[in-house]
């Protein structure tokens, strides 16, 4: 039976004013229950509010809410007007024998008075109440076009009327929404909960890697290189590829250690007026072994005046370090690495140029990306991670700076590290 709105003879003051009054105290009530929802209550006591006022508004004897549960494609009473929840709790109702099921699966409302009489029933939860179910009205439970449940009122003295199916629309909205923001809640603390598990595994696997491996890993490199030494040069030969291999994997260690180092934002900004000039001398002096292992030549442009710069030290010969090993591993034999200092339009620039394979035109942006590899074949042979120029655009970052990367015209690519002015 559809429901019908209510019929006021408004040539009757009393009854207007009667009507007006009842509609302004269920407005009240509807508003009140909508401001709750911003109040930190538990959603179980929320949901209990709005049954409550479920059945104050529609004059009922009982209301509830059944929400839809995935792992049993069923629907199970969430909450229940005072002195019913005890009784159903617990109390799960199929999709297919039920009233509440036909309106789920449906998605449309359902209001009768005939309730008793109805085949849908489901006759184990009617038992539950004390005078079983007469007259019922029940609507879907929708979020974002979505039915997560099913909300009732039963047992109006009357027929339900349109006022009741409003009012009762507008509850079920409110408790989709509680519903679908405590789901929500929970998948997103079960979320953050797994992360910090992996992030508690990563940081005990760093430590592992940090002091059980890089410390052997050093002695073992020392022993070999003091071996390599030994003038014996089918014994250098043997020992050659163990080398690079310890080397390889040093450097990986390192670059994951300050990878991790720079997410926790671990180490704080030590700036000081430094010669720029100065420390890329530095850094170049530390690389020319490597330089020659790989017969690059490394040279470092003079500059005819000084140029100093507010900077870290530590972070940006980091910086500087990574983006030279890179220029030194992917160049080629006979190659060159051309080091340069100079004032930018906003800032000192130090610009690495080599003479090596080029940076394909879509990576030029990549290459800055944790775990970004462009040539995998060459990072396999040389070692490393894809993090050196991650770690590199961090440290530039820390301290307002910025680094990019372009193809030179003549061959071989420019990183230009840019540091602002104090």
């Amino acid at each position: 039976m559809e429901a019908r709105p209510p019929c006021y003879n408004f040539s009757d003051q009393d009854v207007l004013m009667k009507a007006y009054a009842d509609y302004t105290l269920r407005l009240e009530r509807l508003l009140d229950v909508c401001r709750k929802s911003g109040d930190p209550l538990p959603v179980d006591a929320y949901l209990q509010e709005i049954v409550n006022a479920g059945a104050e508004l529609t004059g009922s004897t009982g209301c509830s809410i059944l929400t839809y549960v995935e792992e049993e494609r069923c629907l199970r009473f969430a909450a229940a007007l005072e002195g019913e929840f005890t009784a159903l709790r617990g109390v799960s109702v199929p999709l297919d024998r039920s009233v509440a099921g036909w309106v789920y699966r449906r998605q449309q409302r359902l209001v009768t008075s005939q309730a008793a009489e109805d085949a849908r029933i489901h006759r184990v939860a009617d038992r539950e109440l004390a005078n079983g179910t007469h007259a019922l009205l029940a609507v879907p439970m929708f979020f974002r076009g979505r039915c997560v449940g099913v909300m009732e009122a039963v047992n109006k003295a009357e027929d339900y009327n349109a006022e009741d199916i409003r009012a009762v629309e507008l509850l079920a909205a409110m408790a989709a929404g509680a519903i679908e923001n405590q789901r929500l809640l929970q998948e997103s603390q079960s979320a953050c909960e797994q992360m910090m598990a992996v992030d508690r595994m990563k940081d005990d696997f760093l430590a592992i890697a940090s002091h059980e491996l890089r410390t052997p890993l050093t002695a073992v490199l020392d022993g070999l290189e003091q071996a390599a030494t030994v003038n014996d040069g089918q014994l250098r030969t043997a020992l050659e590829p163990a080398v690079k291999a310890a080397e390889r994997l040093r450097g990986v260690i390192d670059q994951m250690v300050d990878s991790d180092r720079l997410e926790k934002g671990l180490g704080r900004l030590q700036q000081s007026e430094v010669d720029v000039l100065e420390l890329v001398n530095e850094i170049a002096a530390g690389a020319q072994a490597e330089a020659e292992k790989y017969s690059v030549r490394l040279v470092v442009e003079p500059v005819p005046f000084a140029v100093f710069c507010r900077l870290d030290p530590e972070k940006t010969g980091m910086a500087l370090r990574n983006v030279l090993q890179n220029a030194i591993q992917f160049n080629q034999p006979g190659g060159e690495v051309h080091m340069r200092v100079g004032e930018g339009e906003t800032g000192v620039q130090i610009c690495v140029e080599d003479t090596g394979i080029g940076i394909p035109a879509e990576a030029l942006e990549k290459i800055f990306a944790r775990f970004y590899q462009v040539e995998a074949h060459l990072t396999r042979r040389h070692g490393g991670m894809g993090l050196g120029l991650a770690v590199a655009r961090e440290m530039m970052d820390m301290q307002g700076g910025r680094i990019w990367a372009e193809n030179r015209a003549e061959g071989g690519s420019r990183f230009t590290l840019e540091l602002p002015h104090a």
